[in-house]
């Protein structure tokens, strides 16, 4: 199953978006979704950070990073860490 956030959500967000703050908050709220979604699945699995960190070639810190949504994470990672999770990214342009 991909790893998704609720389309309904993001629907009413998007109608709403009407400046700079209000996509700044979109994208905030995206990444703290994403986040916890990989943080909850890499847990669930038994997994430590440094564990996934070590087989995805990057520092255990980038993974916190993702994890907690502070600084920027290539789409490239977030999808090595999905496959490496059995998941899947799944972004949709409505």
């Amino acid at each position: 199953m991909p790893l998704h956030v609720d389309p309904s959500i993001l629907n009413l967000h998007l109608r709403t978006v009407s400046n700079r703050k209000a996509m700044n908050d979109l994208t905030k709220f995206i990444e703290e979704e994403l986040g916890a979604l990989l943080r909850a699945t890499r847990e669930d699995q038994g997994l430590t950070r440094k564990q996934v960190a070590e087989k995805l070639g990057v520092s255990e810190q980038e993974i916190e990073m993702l994890e907690k949504h502070s600084g920027k994470v290539t789409l490239g990672l977030l999808q090595k860490y999905a496959n490496l999770l059995g998941k899947k990214i799944q972004l949709k342009f409505l």
